[in-house]
């Protein structure tokens, strides 16, 4: 190593001064290695470029001598990046916005996404602008997964597990007590749709705010409409379980599918409904293109009791048709009660009177059915013998007919007939 010796006028003594030559390539900084001048290439300052560029190869360790060191690296990257800290104040801000705020990039600045916040305490993630999933779903992996133990206990009523309402809505408590998966709570008088699903533009399912349910309201094409998959509302074969009934318990009326009376209000005075009917039916299926039915019906029971618990009434010019095989019994046995135009409902009549051996009688020569005044030589007669013969057909006829009319009875099940 050089060295020569140069006075100092200030302090009037002699300053030993290097005169070795820098060390490592042009722009590569001095460091101490080993008592000696030291250069790498990982390691430079460029004060020519604009702006000036220290360049670091390796790791940088920020170290106040305290218990944890900072350290700034880069790892692998597969581009070119660029660390920018573009604040005017010469401070570098690892936080911004309000407190708990989500931090986004700003136009190139670290800005609090107003909002939307995070809870430190509990964990939960606050959005106060739309959450949008571009994600493509794959097999065990769908685009949006919520995950978790969901609320199934008991005399549950508070939220749903997926909970979907407005702030104005009140929360109330009609929840399942059995817990909710799926809920959506709107404001009072919400007129549209609560849930709506459609295929592929086209309408599937609605269920609006008013409790109406629409089902398949446009064209549909698809497999073979059979009464286990038409695509609208069916109640599958498979057994339901009861699981709250205690043992030996009855249950009043079990009902795989249920409607109720509602009552129907109106929030302006005097309004009349026609008809109303918790039930409607518009019409039986027509025939489409390609297509010809047979027989085509509105309301089908293919087998079981249908149990009636109110009148029945019968449209005007509307008839019971029934079958011409086997053919319809209108009630089923002896003791079951049948009235009509108003009579008291009775059961099945006793048989009438039993019959007489039928008249014998010499057939009138003329039938004379003007019967004049008995007359009376040693008792009472008829005038002529036609007028007598007449009277006797009659009454056979009579005889006949009232047979005749108890035997037809009896095949009707009115009347009971024991000889």
């Amino acid at each position: 190593m050089g060295i020569k010796y140069i006075f100092n006028p200030t302090t009037g003594s002699l300053d030993a001064v290097s005169v070795e030559s820098p060390a490592g390539a042009d722009t590569e900084i001095q460091f101490n290695n080993a008592g000696a001048f030291g250069a790498d290439s990982d390691l430079t300052w460029n004060d020519v470029s604009n702006p000036k560029v220290l360049g670091v190869g390796g790791d940088i360790n920020l170290d106040d001598g305290g218990t944890f060191t900072t350290t700034l690296q880069t790892i692998t990257p597969t581009a070119a990046r660029t660390i920018s800290f573009p604040d005017a104040t010469g401070t570098v801000a690892l936080v911004a916005g309000s407190s708990g705020n989500l931090i986004a990039n700003q136009s190139g600045a670290q800005a609090g996404v107003a909002n939307s916040s995070v809870d430190n305490a509990t964990g939960n993630i606050t959005l106060g602008s739309r959450f949008i999933s571009t994600v493509n779903a794959a097999a065990s992996a769908p685009g949006v997964l919520l995950n978790g133990t969901w609320i199934a206990a008991a005399n549950n009523t508070s939220f749903p597990n997926l909970y979907v309402a407005p702030t104005a809505a009140t929360a109330g408590t009609a929840w399942s007590t059995l817990g909710t998966g799926f809920g959506v709570n709107s404001i009072a008088n919400f007129t549209g749709d609560l849930i709506h699903l459609l295929q592929n533009g086209t309408s599937r399912f609605r269920l609006t705010g008013m409790g109406r349910f629409f089902f398949g309201e446009q064209a549909v094409s698809g497999a073979a409409l059979t009464v286990t998959s038409p695509g609208r509302l069916y109640s599958g074969t498979g057994t339901y379980t009861d699981n709250t009934t205690a043992a030996s318990g009855t249950v009043t009326h079990g009902a795989m599918v249920s409607i109720d009376n509602p009552a129907i209000a109106s929030t302006n005075a005097t309004v009349t409904y026609t008809n109303a009917s918790s039930f409607y039916i518009d019409g039986a299926p027509t025939n489409g293109t390609n297509v010809t039915i047979t027989n085509s019906y509105s309301f089908f029971v293919n087998a079981g009791v249908s149990y009636f618990g109110g009148n029945i009434q019968l449209a005007a010019g509307t008839n019971i048709v029934a079958a011409t095989t086997t053919g319809t019994q209108i009630g089923t046995g002896a003791t079951q009660l049948l009235g009509f135009y108003g009579a008291t409902p009775v059961g099945r009549q006793t048989e009438l009177t039993d019959e007489l051996t039928t008249i014998t009688h010499t057939a009138p020569s003329t039938p004379d059915y003007a019967i004049q005044n008995l007359v009376m030589a040693t008792g009472f007669g008829f005038v002529t013998a036609d007028e007598g013969n007449t009277v006797l057909s009659v009454i056979a006829n009579l005889q006949a007919r009232v047979n005749e009319l108890e035997t037809k009875l009896v095949a009707l099940g009115f009347l009971a007939d024991a000889d």
